[in-house]
């Protein structure tokens, strides 16, 4: 198996420094990074990913704004699609 050195990045969750190298190059330590769109801390708290989830469900909500503003879209139907987002 190949690791690219330049894209791999490490994290612990006890506070520890880590010192792991591949192919001579130190491995940079971070204290938080995205997976599968939840954000995972070193600390593991979940404030950042909750808040980061309802920003992208906010700005889903604004890019309808037209949806909720027409005149052509049944009530009904914009009903079934905030129950559907939500």
């Amino acid at each position: 198996m190949l690791i690219n050195a330049t894209k791999t990045k490490v994290m612990a969750n006890n506070g520890c420094v880590l010192e792991i190298s591949v192919d001579c190059r130190k491995l940079e330590q971070v204290d938080s990074f995205t997976y599968l769109r939840s954000k995972v801390t070193s600390d593991a708290d979940c404030v950042c990913d909750v808040k980061s989830r309802l920003a992208l469900g906010m700005a889903v909500m604004i890019k309808l704004t037209n949806i909720w503003k027409s005149k052509s879209v049944s009530v009904t139907t914009k009903v079934q699609l905030m129950k559907a987002l939500v």
